[in-house]
């Protein structure tokens, strides 16, 4: 290592300054390209047709509702080789590949330099089903909007590819998404001389009500025992999933996911992480978050601005067999990983963010590759720097993105210059030196921070600034040049202050210049104390505990802003109401609920109660957004006079008036009256601009007044500023006869009828209904036949594709209808409904407030019509509208009783809603009898058999006079074994468990292992019984281990009380008292207080009871006697509570389609603790009783038929039984 003396500094010594290079980078360039590229892939399968309707399924801690999308609930074991198309970016530093077919996703980011992949390469394509609507894969950068896991995050985006001024070059990928019928537009862009990948996102609200969206982007590294996540200096503590625990960080010491880390873990090392685990950052105000792989010496970076993006996330499914088995679900020959999601708007999930109408929302996020500098200090775009004092010595590691000749590194202890290196940085270098610090500097500027791979351990520490200020080696004051003290002062504000006693502040500080004087990063630690660890978020009262309005208003707002699965808003909204009938917001709240949901009317009355009590002492509120939704509620109801009027009064105000005056412009529009129309929407884009609709608007407005350039120069404009705009490339056609700009059109929009839509409706609500008939047909198929004058097209020779039928989309043939409708072409109108009737109904699911407006309109205007009533209950149902549902599916079901879905609908209402489980089952056997080829619906009628507790014989033969629907799904191929496992046929049922891999839904793991152990473990018992106890041995071994088809791994927490229980029994069996008394105690672990089990991972309450069997097996009566006096106790003392889901809950996927009783379940519960309870104790009358009355309700309850069958079981019968069989 080279030696050399600082000239700038004499009597200091600096030790190996060092330059870390590898690949020379190319000449600066920019370019990118399509291109065909095979993937090995893994099939998935097709859709499910039936809309899904899943209300109370709790996804990543918010609600999991599906609709409007379908479900794919198959993954294929065989992959095949699949092409895609690959959008590439490259420049000298680094190869970016864009998958837009797979949501746009970033599938590889390639550092060309250290030839490395800096984030996670996976291989090959193999979905699991972990995304909200099914598949899901791993690796790359995924982009969760507007919630997390993004509802098309398999599914394909718009594109295209921008050359930019700057000789950067951008792929942008977009879409419009039909959940909340928002934008979202992700620019990923490469400059010449820049190793990051700048990423610039656009979020749009199209729609006319405010909506809620969150965005983590989510990138994945590649993990092993080196790894380690790099989380700025000032993060001390880790919130999970809606801040229900919190920990400390990076040192745990407490209990975090059911894990003890004490006396103290490093939690950023992967390694030490044994179970799936999340944490998010507690308010950082660090710009960065990335992770270093120590052995190979190279990380990633993300940095934004931490303002906007205070989101800074840790994921991994756990170093153990459980995260394990599910890189094997993910890949075939790559991971493990973990994700380091960076949130914008946001810092936890769920944690929802607000986008008003017509509002664009936009940000940048850098993705970046770093190399030699470990556990990085901060980070801007440019530069990030690295300091680890140990003792006497300073480590210095520095790193830029872009070439830096000539800057500079300077080293100080408050004024007192340590070093200053000059060195020409580029990102195929590293600057690395280290220095020893002189007594003086290191009485007052001491930090430890040595990496876990170097030995030590790293004690919270909180973000500083450098002080600014130039000292000699022998404290000699050295003023800055002017232009270095200006950066110095700009971003350590404190530079200079004087410590009480009047003597310069003492600090170790580190800052990276460039050769202009630019302080491209800097950094110093604090010392003091450390910050406080917050406390876990508390679950809302329930309503009537609230103490005032305001706060019940508050929560309401909560429940719909995080999206909330199982508390609903209107019980807040409602007893504030009930309080103060008068109350504004709580009137404005239900009433846009009721709006939303297309209940218009109904919503109108609250808002005029909003206004009345807001204009009771002036005309002038200072906000007008009740009148703005009463004008919407209006406009929708056809009362177009009133609307008008209502938009007028809630611009007097600027809250509203940018939405107010663009419902203003498409009223004048509709009415013809084209000067009003411009000047309102003039009004309009003044306070917004950047509204896409309302620039949509001023082009047509511009062009019915017959003023062609100034259109055509606006649409260019516009088309500049957003390009997926489609609407306006069909503009620029009318005005030109332009096919060039049909053809950009349709090869931007992929032809997607959902997207569509959106612009038809733009059109219908502007009074343009022959351009949006147009539109719609010009989208789907060649250019119109005409040119010029606008001539709608009357008839259906081309209509928009369902992509799931390959046949027309009705909501296309509705829409039609009513545009030819309103344009006073009524038979043409009809031949539209009638067609629309015709049109297979599969995967279409309405969701639009506007959609419920056309379908009212359709079953009026077509009585007999049984599709139009059919969709629009889709809607209704999914909105919470039950018993207009209910009734508008009746109706279909009486004009075509064939149609075997809307019988399957009303099955899910009856047993549901209106808690009719005879009505319930007669509609759904019905529709199986008339779809007898859909697996899906077998499944849930066999799960509605099971809620009604049908004889298990029947249900067993029923699945199996279906064997080809049964082989078609885990879920039903799973229930057949769990049925021959309660039917007492466990050498069937394990057979069946290892004839299969399964593909469990994240979430929804135990399912398949605890059939699996349940064979293993009976047929143990069995074995025992007939004093076969070394096969006995065998098979309970068995047991612990998960065989790779199962699809699940065990978790490191695992209880397997019961396992070890008869394990023990069975070496004792073989006279190996030693082993069976380890056994025992291991069996006598865990958790001695009973609970509620709600999720897989929860501690089982039945493991108390072998708790208790293993003490008495090793004669600890008293200690025994205690545990099943806890069961006992605990179901008598809660047998009739009333049971309600956790607010906090992350995922619970079993409350799916047929809805639980909790309260029910839990008397269930108890009373089955109270039988293990008896049981334990001896009181075997008893315990029988109880278990009996728990199978009254529930056949094939696992632990009740068990512990039944063993009714005799008890330490001393065991210890006699295994005493006369050995001798």
């Amino acid at each position: 290592m080279q030696k050399e003396i600082n000239r700038d500094m004499p009597g200091l010594t600096v030790t190996g300054v060092q330059e870390s290079a590898t690949v020379p980078a190319e000449s600066p360039f920019v370019k990118a390209w399509h291109e065909k590229v095979v993937i090995p892939t893994y099939p998935v399968g097709k859709p499910e047709k039936n809309p899904m309707f899943l209300e109370k399924r709790v996804y990543q801690g918010s609600s999991g509702v599906v609709y409007p999308y379908p479900v794919i609930e198959r993954i294929f074991d065989a992959k095949e080789e699949r092409e895609y198309n690959a959008l590439f970016l490259e420049n000298p530093f680094l190869k970016i590949m864009i998958l837009p077919e797979l949501g746009g996703r970033v599938q590889m980011a390639w550092d060309k330099l250290k030839q490395r992949h800096f984030v996670y390469y996976n291989q090959v394509i193999k979905p699991a089903l972990v995304g909200l609507t099914g598949p899901w894969i791993s690796g790359g950068i995924e982009f969760n909007w507007p919630q997390h896991h993004r509802p098309t995050t398999f599914s394909p985006v718009d594109y295209s590819i921008e050359m930019n001024e700057d000789n950067s070059v951008t792929v942008w990928c977009n879409e419009y998404e039909r959940m909340f019928h928002t934008q979202g537009a992700a620019g990923f862009t490469l400059y010449p001389d820049r190793a990051y990948l700048e990423i610039r996102v656009r979020l749009v609200n199209r729609t006319d009500f405010p909506q809620t969206f969150l965005w983590w982007a989510n990138p994945a590294v590649k993990v092993n025992d080196h790894y380690q996540s790099v989380f700025p200096p000032d993060v001390q503590a880790v919130f999970d999933h809606g801040k229900r625990d919190v920990s400390k960080f990076p040192i745990a010491d407490g209990i975090y996911y059911k894990v003890d880390y004490s006396p103290g873990t490093d939690i950023s090392m992967y390694k030490n992480i044994p179970v799936p685990t999340s944490f998010m950052a507690v308010s950082s105000e660090y710009d960065f978050i990335g992770g270093y792989e120590h052995d190979t010496k190279g990380g990633m970076l993300h940095v934004a601005n931490h303002h906007l993006s205070p989101g800074k996330k840790q994921w991994t499914w756990g170093n153990g067999e459980f995260g394990r088995a599910w890189d094997r679900n993910l890949t075939d020959q790559d991971g493990p990983y973990i994700e380091l999601m960076c949130g914008v708007f946001t810092d936890n999930q769920p944690d929802f963010s607000w986008l008003m109408p017509g509002e664009t929302k936009t940000f940048t996020q850098y993705f970046m590759p770093y190399r030699d500098l470990g556990k990085v200090k901060n980070a801007t775009r440019d530069a990030m720097v690295n300091l680890e004092i140990t003792g006497d010595k300073a480590l210095i590691r520095a790193y830029t993105t872009r070439a830096f000749p000539g800057a500079t590194v300077r080293l100080c202890n408050g004024s007192e210059v340590i070093l200053e290196k000059n060195f020409d940085f580029h990102p195929g270098t590293s600057f690395s030196a280290e220095v020893k610090i002189p007594v003086t500097s290191r009485e007052t500027g001491s930090l430890v921070d040595s990496s876990p791979e170097e030995g030590g351990i790293t004690p919270p520490s909180v973000k500083g600034n450098l002080s600014s200020g130039l000292n000699g080696g022998k404290r000699q004051t050295a003023p800055l040049p002017e232009a270095e003290d200006a950066a110095h002062r700009k971003f350590f504000p404190e530079a200079g202050n004087a410590t009480p006693g009047g003597a310069p502040e003492q600090q170790i500080s580190i800052a990276l210049f460039s050769a202009e004087g630019q302080c491209l990063v800097s950094w110093k630690p604090e010392t003091g104390p450390g910050k406080s660890i917050p406390e876990p978020a508390k679950a809302p009262e329930r309503p009537e505990k609230v103490t005032t309005n305001e706060k019940l208003y508050l929560i309401g707002l909560h429940l719909e802003q995080y999206r909330h699965a199982t508390f609903d808003p209107r019980d807040y909204y409602l007893e504030a109401l009930r309080r103060d009938p008068s109350d504004s917001r709580c009137n404005n709240a239900m009433g846009l609920w009721l709006l939303r949901r297309g209940r218009f009317l109904q919503a109108a009355d609250y808002y005029r109660k909003a206004i009345q009590t807001l204009t009771a002492l002036n005309p002038n509120p200072i906000d007008g957004e009740s009148h703005y939704n009463l004008g919407l509620s209006l406009l929708f109801s056809g009362r177009e006079e009133e609307a008008y009027a209502a938009f007028y009064k809630s611009v007097w105000n600027a809250h509203w008036a940018e939405n107010g005056w663009f419902q203003i412009a498409r009223i004048e529009m509709k009415n013809g009256r084209w000067p009003e129309a411009l000047e309102a929407a003039g009004l309009s884009l003044a306070r917004n601009g950047s509204n896409p609709k309302a620039r949509l608007v001023k082009s047509i407005i511009l062009r019915n007044l017959d003023r062609r350039e100034e259109a055509l120069r606006w649409i260019d404009e516009s088309l500049k500023k957003e390009p997926f705009n489609y609407a306006l490339w069909f503009e620029k056609f009318l005005l030109t006869d332009d096919a060039d700009a049909i053809e950009q059109m349709k090869t931007l929009m992929r032809r997607n009828i959902h997207t569509t839509l959106e612009f038809a409706l733009d059109y219908l609500f502007a009074g343009q209904y022959g351009e949006a008939i147009r539109f719609m047909d010009t989208c789907t198929e060649g250019l119109p036949e005409m040119s010029g004058a606008l001539k709608p097209m009357p008839g259906t020779a081309t209509v928009a594709v369902n992509p799931g039928t390959g046949a027309a989309y009705p909501m296309t043939l509705y829409l039609k209808a009513w545009c030819a409708f309103h344009q006073g072409r009524e038979e043409v109108a009809r031949e539209f409904c009638r067609e629309a009737a015709m049109t297979p109904p599969d995967f279409c699911f309405p969701n639009r407030p506007e959609e419920s407006m056309i379908l009212e309109w359709a079953v009026k205007f077509n009585p007999g019509d049984a599709r139009a009533p059919y969709y629009l209950a889709n809607l209704q149902y999914n909105a919470r509208i039950y018993e207009h549902a209910i009734a508008n599916w009746e109706r279909s079901a009486s004009l075509d009783p064939s149609f075997p879905t809307v019988h399957r609908n009303l099955a899910l209402a009856w047993f549901n809603k209106r808690h009719d489980a005879s009505k319930a089952r007669e509609y759904m056997e019905k529709a199986f009898a008339l779809d007898p080829s859909d697996a899906r619906m077998l499944m849930e009628l066999d799960q509605l058999r099971k809620r009604l507790n049908d004889d298990p014989r029947e249900r067993l033969l029923f699945l199996e006079n279906h064997p080809l629907l049964v082989e078609s799904r885990d879920d039903l191929f799973l229930e057949r074994i769990a049925l021959l496992n309660a039917l007492g046929k466990h050498h069937k049922a394990y057979q069946l468990v290892m004839s299969r891999k399964f593909h469990p839904w994240e979430g929804g793991e135990g399912k398949v292992t605890g059939q699996y152990v349940w064979s293993l473990t009976e047929i143990a018992k069995a074995a025992i019984r007939s004093g076969k106890y070394a096969e006995a041995l065998n098979l309970l071994n068995l047991a612990t281990h998960y065989p790779e088809n199962l699809g699940e791994g065990k978790l490191a927490v695992a209880q397997e009380n019961e396992i070890e229980f008869w394990t023990g029994v069975a070496a004792d069996g073989l006279g190996d008292r030693e082993m069976a008394v380890t056994c025992w105690r291991k069996a006598s672990t865990g958790l001695a207080e009973p609970s509620a089990a709600m999720f897989y991972n929860d501690q089982q309450p039945d493991t108390i009871f072998y708790q208790g069997m293993a003490l008495k097996m090793m004669d600890q009566p008293g200690e025994a006697a205690n545990r099943f006096r806890k069961l006992r106790d605990y179901g008598k003392n809660h047998l009739n509570d009333q049971i309600t889901m956790d607010y906090f809950a992350v995922s619970f996927p079993d409350i799916l389609i047929w809805e639980d009783d909790l309260d029910k379940r839990n008397h269930q519960l108890c009373l089955y603790l109270m039988g293990l309870g008896e049981l334990g104790a001896g009181n075997i009358a008893e315990a029988e009783n109880l278990f009996r009355e728990v199978l009254e309700n529930d056949q094939i309850h696992r632990g009740a038929l068990v512990h039944l069958a063993e009714s005799g079981i008890s330490g001393d019968s065991l210890r006699s039984k295994i005493t006369t069989e050995s001798d």
